[in-house]
């Protein structure tokens, strides 16, 4: 089975930091954050609409409550105002989920909101993308 194959039959993760489709690598971005570790499994429906399943864990140095993070090359679809997708967070620390978290379509944007400070969480869901990332074979 081919990487492309084994992409769009959801059987491919693909880890921060690790080189991947001729060295782009999916990386996940943010204002004081550092990637502990994320895997992101992208795949096609039958229909030809891609997705993905992903799980990030991070910390941030400096402490807040309102998180706002990218993954490069992904473009998470929209369905109108506002275009969000629900997903999940949770604060390491206090082992509390967030208020809010989403991803805000025809971006590459990931927003949690938590109700106090967190330096360390993991956000993660299954969300629907506007076309394959540009990162997976």
């Amino acid at each position: 089975m081919s990487d492309a194959q084994a992409t769009a039959l959801g059987r491919k993760q693909y880890t921060s930091g690790v080189a991947y489709n001729g060295g782009i690598s999916p990386t996940i971005t943010g204002p004081n954050w550092t990637t502990n570790r994320s895997v992101i499994i992208p795949y096609q429906m039958q229909d030809g609409a891609w997705r993905i399943r992903f799980n990030i864990a991070g910390t941030l140095s400096t402490p807040s409550s309102n998180i706002a993070l990218a993954m490069n090359g992904t473009t998470f679809k929209s369905f109108g105002a506002p275009g969000r997708q629900a997903i999940q967070a949770t604060d390491n620390t206090s082992n509390q989920p967030a208020v809010n978290t989403f991803v805000m379509g025809g971006s590459s944007t990931l927003q949690s909101v938590f109700a106090g400070n967190t330096s360390e969480f993991e956000v993660f869901g299954d969300v629907e993308l506007d076309s394959k990332p540009t990162w997976a074979y």
